[in-house]
């Protein structure tokens, strides 16, 4: 078996309450031929002076490492592309500064790829958590419909991911190389994994799928697709709208394309008619059609 130099990309925030759990999860690795690059997208607290202290003491267990800094806050998309273009590995995880690899997350994709010469691009299990690390507080990430997906060809894969997106983007992994060919992540939109695998599937690069947990992925309320304390969603939902108009729209079929706007005018008229407060009423109106979406019917049966 080769071992490939793999480039872990860690994207950090206002990432200080958490980011030692994630360099010491990438240090533990089992996997050692590795180089450790930090992309920090104008944190505002201590991240990166902790990250140099950190990198200061370990950066013997890395082949290279490297901290990246910018003076403002760019997104997520642009973050991660400062990362990948700055590293010098064959293949790429990136992993955010509050997420946890597995101690044998890299060892895992290496072997998979070992077995599966034409893969590119790779997804695997997760397990979400809140607060501490422990058993229970575990959400394993799987969603309907993975086996149907990932065991299709690129040209149905592309058709799925119009519908919605299948791989959970803390797991990828993938080679620089297909990074560089489709353009990197669109910085257009605020969100990347959704966007990156439409557009590799759309260059008919096939996405693999491991059945195997790489990553504990946190659950954070502070997150761009979660709500607050006093909406039960956010207005994340119009800036899946905006891709879906660039991205989605222009190429999937008229069912799917009257789906999608049925479901971003149910979110619109909630937040609209002030039924996003979160009130127990509001919370059942919402549950109730949300358990009655016609896309996910459409999906899990068609």
């Amino acid at each position: 078996m080769e071992y490939p130099l793999v480039s872990i990309v860690v994207i950090t925030y206002n990432s200080l309450e958490f980011i030692l759990d994630t360099l010491n999860s990438i240090k533990e690795q089992t996997y050692k031929n590795l180089e450790l690059i930090i992309t920090d997208d104008g944190s505002k607290d201590a991240t990166v002076e902790y990250c140099r202290t950190w990198l200061d003491v370990n950066k013997e267990a890395f082949v290279s490492s490297k901290i990246i800094t910018t003076d403002k806050n760019t997104g997520i998309p642009a973050n991660c592309n400062r990362g990948v273009n700055a590293a010098g590995g064959e293949w790429i995880k990136i992993i955010a500064g509050d997420d946890l690899l597995t101690s044998d997350c890299v060892e895992n994709f290496i072997r998979f790829i070992a077995a599966n010469n034409s893969a590119q691009v790779i997804y695997s299990k997760a397990l979400g958590f809140q607060g501490n690390i422990i058993d229970k507080n575990y959400i394993e990430h799987s969603f309907a419909g993975y086996n149907k997906f990932f065991s299709s060809d690129t040209s149905k894969q592309y058709k799925m991911l119009l519908r919605r997106n299948y791989g959970h983007g803390p797991t990828i992994f993938f080679k620089k190389s297909i990074w560089k060919a489709v353009g990197g992540f669109d910085e257009k939109f605020k969100f990347e994994d959704h966007p990156f695998a439409l557009k590799v599937s759309k260059n008919k690069i096939r996405l693999y799928y491991t059945d195997v947990i790489t990553v504990y992925y946190r659950e954070n309320i502070a997150s761009i697709t979660r709500s607050d304390d006093k909406r039960i969603f956010s207005n994340f939902y119009c800036e899946i709208e905006k891709f879906n108009k660039a991205e989605v729209y222009p190429n999937c079929s008229l069912i799917i394309k009257i789906l999608k706007k049925t479901e971003f005018y149910k979110l619109h008229y909630f937040d609209k008619w002030g039924l996003n407060r979160r009130t127990k009423i509001n919370k059942l109106l919402f549950l109730a059609t949300y358990y009655l979406n016609p896309l996910n019917l459409y999906n899990k049966y068609f």
